[in-house]
C-alpha cells in the first residue's frame, strides 16, 4: 500500500471532520451506524457518508469496493457529491476497472447538478481525451 500524498490527507481531514467532528472512537461508531441505518433506508446522503468511510478508511477498514457500492446507490438519486465521487473512483479505478467514459458521464451529472469540481474534472478528461 503506498502512502498518501499530503494533500490527500489534507482533503481526507477537510472531508471526514464534518462528516464525523472530533470525537471519541464510541462518537465515531455511532455516526457509522446511523449512517448505515439511513443508508439502508435509502437516504442518499447517508448513504455517500457511508461510502465515503469505507473509500477512505474512516472507522472501518478501507474497502473500495463497498464504498463504490454505497456512493453509487446515492449518485443514482441525484446527490452531486456521490455523482463526482463515483466519477473519481471510476477514473482512478477505485474499487472497479477504470473507466473514463462512465467517469466522464458522472462528473457531467454533478456539473449538472451545480457541482463546480465535476465540471473542472469533466472538463479536464475531455481535453486528455482529445
Amino acid at each position: 500500500m503506498r502512502a498518501l500524498p499530503w494533500r490527500k490527507l489534507l482533503i481526507l481531514y477537510v472531508l471526514t471532520v464534518p462528516l464525523f467532528g472530533a470525537g471519541t472512537a464510541n462518537e465515531l461508531s455511532e455516526y457509522l451506524e446511523s449512517y448505515r441505518e439511513g443508508a439502508n433506508a435509502g437516504n442518499p446522503k447517508d448513504q455517500y457518508n457511508l461510502g465515503a468511510s469505507y473509500r477512505w478508511g474512516v472507522n472501518v477498514p478501507r474497502d473500495p469496493a463497498l464504498a463504490i457500492t454505497w456512493i453509487k446507490k446515492s449518485a443514482e438519486q441525484d446527490y452531486s457529491l456521490a455523482e463526482r465521487a463515483l466519477g473519481e473512483m471510476l477514473e482512478r479505478g477505485e474499487g472497479v476497472a477504470p473507466n473514463g467514459t462512465q467517469a466522464l458521464l458522472w462528473y457531467k451529472r454533478a456539473a449538472r447538478h451545480g457541482d463546480q469540481l465535476a465540471a473542472d474534472s469533466a472538463a479536464r478528461l475531455e481535453a486528455k481525451r482529445k
